[in-house]
């Protein structure tokens, strides 16, 4: 009843938004049914707390009406905003039965869905995703590039992740490089060291500092964003080098975040 008092057409977002977060950890179908609306409201922020909410329902009943009489309805097929977002919520479900469909998406037309059914997979967490994603991640829409590559990096590290993150970091597109440089930090990848110390004799502006502070992450050792010093380090410690203790690589990434 309060969900329905301050979502209605003619309420600012401020209070569609309340009215949306009143369901917070409501985990029941009819509170799921409740929040369709907001996955297409014309507010940003009210979509994405639609989204985050419903992402924390375990009910399976609530994932198996996304699945069947949202996401794959013909009812809502041209309702392109509810479909990415349903689609959203189901990876961030980590709903098994929905990996065909989000898989599916990856054909849609729409490059809107097609970037949402990328998402998704990345938000599942399900490694066989990973041959997909990663020939995405070489593809010329810099968009659908970077969203592989992002996905990829959630989903976590593995041979054929690793290699196509370092890839990516010979994309065309500055934003996918920049996220290919994030991607090697997080997902701790040895040979990244090197690639980061050969994109940093090549890029120019912003990227140069991504690449210093990549490497002085996953190094713990600074050498500013001077190629040449990296350099020579490298050559003197890379028959030895290891990456250091996890939780020392954890702890520098959360003092750089500050």
């Amino acid at each position: 009843a309060e969900f329905a008092r301050f979502y209605t057409a003619d309420r600012p977002p401020t209070e569609r938004l309340q009215g949306v977060l009143v369901l917070k950890g409501l985990d029941r179908l009819s509170a799921a049914q409740a929040l369709l609306p907001a996955l297409e409201d014309g507010d940003l922020a009210v979509r994405q707390a639609a989204v985050d909410i419903l992402s924390a329902h375990k009910a399976p009943e609530t994932a198996t009406w996304l699945l069947d009489d949202v996401l794959t309805s013909k009812k809502f097929s041209k309702k392109k905003l509810t479909r990415a977002n349903a689609a959203l919520v189901l990876g961030g479900m980590h709903s098994a039965p929905a990996y065909s469909a989000l898989l599916a998406m990856l054909q849609e037309k729409d490059t809107d869905l097609r970037l949402a059914g990328i998402t998704a997979l990345g938000r599942m967490g399900n490694a066989e995703a990973v041959p997909t994603l990663a020939a995405l991640s070489a593809d010329g829409d810099g968009m659908i590039a970077l969203a592989s590559v992002e996905a990829l990096v959630a989903i976590g590290p593995a041979p054929a992740t690793n290699a196509a993150v370092l890839a990516a970091m010979q994309h065309d597109d500055w934003r996918v490089r920049a996220a290919a440089i994030k991607g090697v930090v997080t997902l701790k990848i040895k040979d990244g060291v090197p690639a980061l110390i050969e994109r940093m004799k090549v890029e120019d502006g912003r990227l140069i500092g991504d690449c210093f502070q990549a490497l002085r992450t996953l190094t713990l050792r600074d050498f500013g964003d001077d190629a040449t010093a990296w350099s020579e380090w490298w050559e003197r410690s890379k028959a030895t080098f290891e990456l250091p203790d996890p939780k020392k690589l954890e702890e520098e990434e959360t003092r750089l975040a500050k």
